[in-house]
């Protein structure tokens, strides 16, 4: 795979070649994959698809295609005001784990293992947290501070800030990767303050949403 290319980029080649080495579903409707549960409908999918690239990211993508058909239909019943507003902070979650994938993506140097990863982070994650937020089915969770979400975004810049010495792929990656660096913290910044015009609730599960696509980032760029 060419150097160089974004994670989009590379997702958009997944999605046109896994639908041909899969059987869709398996006969599962949306109801039926949800009821199993993130990992169990994983474990179905992969064991008769195989633990190819595409393999993976189509489960994770078709996990999560049933959790937005999900979630558009509770927005649908929302007065149109609220509708509006959580189908902006959807986007905008989005747009920062985008970001936040591009950057570790670019601080590893690329390959397709961030497909899946960004499969689950982009597709599974901002969904299941907007679904507790339609819904006030809050998961237990322990309350979340700002910092939490800066301080591993920083490191993470900081990942992104050492490519510009990274003699064997740095000047390829680092433009896309500290463009997406400025992305992120202006995302998390909306996102913040969106966050404090909302119950303590809602304010702990947008900021754990954060949190996951950053935890996923600095995992796969520890070098460990």
């Amino acid at each position: 795979m060419k150097r160089g290319l974004g994670i989009c980029i590379l997702a958009l080649f997944v999605a046109t070649i896994s639908g041909a080495q899969s059987d869709g579903t398996y006969g599962k409707s949306d109801a039926e994959i949800l009821a199993m549960g993130e990992d169990h409908w994983y474990h179905f999918f992969t064991e008769r698809a195989g633990e190819s690239t595409a393999s993976m990211s189509e489960a994770y993508q078709l996990f999560g295609g049933a959790l937005q058909r999900r979630n558009d239909k509770l927005l649908a019943k929302q007065k149109k005001e609220l509708r509006k507003k959580l189908e902006t902070l959807k986007v905008h979650l989005r747009k920062f784990s985008s970001a936040v994938l591009e950057m570790g993506y670019g601080v590893t140097g690329g390959g397709t293992i961030w497909i899946p990863v960004s499969a689950r982070a982009m597709d599974v994650v901002p969904e299941a947290h907007l679904y507790e937020i339609l819904t006030g089915k809050y998961g237990k969770r322990k309350g979340w501070v700002v910092s939490q979400v800066t301080k591993p975004l920083n490191e993470l810049d900081s990942r992104v800030q050492s490519l510009k010495n990274e003699e064997a792929f740095g000047k390829e990656y680092y433009p896309r990767a500290n463009d997406s660096s400025k992305v992120a913290k202006s995302e998390l910044q909306w996102l913040i303050s969106y966050a404090r015009t909302t119950p303590r609730k809602t304010s702990d599960c947008i900021l754990e949403c954060c949190f996951e696509s950053l935890k996923t980032a600095l995992e796969m760029s520890s070098g460990e």
